[in-house]
């Protein structure tokens, strides 16, 4: 699995960082985090998804946490599963609300509006900073391994880390 010797990011890393985009007045980034964790998404791939593609339901479960959608439409686990495929995930309140928000105020169809190879670059520069900024350590892909470790350690199952990572096989993902 690529990048094992990089750290794994926990969720409270993503969301400091999250909160660190709301402080900088960069919602767009924001969103792209929070999306990112409960999906394991590749942060190109959330980069590149539209408001459409994301199914929030209208009210919390009893637990708090808000049942959502994600469809991947485009990006790399689309080429290399050969066609779109939806994540079922949670949200808790935060990142439903910073969602909802975010929305509302959106100029763009997309969550992380980046038209050009050259504005999704700088994106992920700034994305890269944020998470910096939170520990010196992490990357963009410490985010996918550690959601994906997150989930297994929860309890997720099998059949779900495997939607979730893209992966025909569990003995490619991270250890638990």
């Amino acid at each position: 699995f690529m990048g094992l010797g990089e750290p794994l990011a926990n969720y409270e890393q993503v969301m400091r960082a999250v909160d660190l985009a709301m402080a900088d007045n960069k919602p767009m980034l924001a969103v792209c985090l929070a999306v990112a964790w409960p999906s394991a998404a590749r942060m190109g791939d959330a980069m590149q998804l539209a408001w459409t593609d994301v199914e929030i339901s209208p009210t919390a479960r009893s637990d708090g946490l808000t049942d959502a959608s994600i469809l991947f439409r485009r990006g790399k686990g689309v080429r290399m599963r050969g066609t779109p495929y939806s994540v079922p995930i949670l949200l808790g309140p935060r990142t439903s609300e910073i969602l909802r928000q975010t929305r509302q105020l959106a100029d763009s169809d997309y969550l992380c509006p980046a038209p050009t190879r050259r504005d999704r670059e700088a994106r992920l520069t700034e994305i890269r900073a944020l998470l910096r900024r939170v520990d010196q350590r992490l990357s963009l892909h410490s985010i996918r391994r550690g959601a994906l470790i997150e989930a297994a350690r929860a309890g997720v199952p099998e059949a779900a880390l495997l939607l979730l990572s893209g992966h025909a096989s569990l003995v490619s993902l991270p250890a638990r």
